[in-house]
């Protein structure tokens, strides 16, 4: 059993991102936005070189380490020449004073991020003191929105992708 960790907690919101975008057969470019600088430094650089030395079952979270191997080689099977990239974002800018401008890209990306750290904080706090973090979760309150809710989010971030694209 591995300690729980804020890294180990970022992994395995980035496998399970992974999955629903394998899942679902996207073919394209992914760029993934994390604020979590180790991480997109284990997915853009580290873990190539872990894995040509041999490395990867030495490294802290080697589990979750096998897990991003194996969902990138399914990304690699299902899309040939596909691309991937890891892009660090500044989180809790709030608690700097460095606010970005409303409507601009940069605040619609703090402002995704910031929406789900708090989910990741209840969810943190929800399994805080249970051995099992299913068991803790059962009965959680989910997220409920309509579709054009839905729909108005994918759009603004693939607004936001595009330009960040260009």
């Amino acid at each position: 059993l591995y300690k729980r960790t804020n890294v180990r907690a970022e992994m395995t919101a980035i496998i399970e991102a992974l999955d629903t975008y394998i899942e679902n057969r996207v073919v394209g470019h992914l760029v993934m936005y994390i604020d979590n600088e180790m991480c997109v430094s284990i997915l853009n650089s580290w873990l190539d070189k872990w894995i040509k030395e041999k490395r990867v079952d030495s490294m802290k979270n080697p589990d979750l380490l096998h897990m991003f191997i194996d969902r990138l080689a399914r990304l690699r099977a299902m899309q040939g020449d596909y691309t991937f990239k890891a892009q660090h974002i500044y989180a809790h800018l709030e608690k700097k004073g460095k606010m970005p401008e409303k409507g601009t890209k940069e605040y619609k990306m703090w402002k995704y991020n910031h929406e789900v750290d708090e989910l990741a904080n209840m969810g943190a706090r929800m399994c805080k003191d249970s051995e099992s973090d299913t068991e803790a979760l059962k009965g959680a309150p989910t997220i409920a929105t309509d579709n054009s809710s839905v729909d108005k989010f994918d759009k603004e971030i693939n607004d936001s992708l595009i330009e960040i694209k260009k």
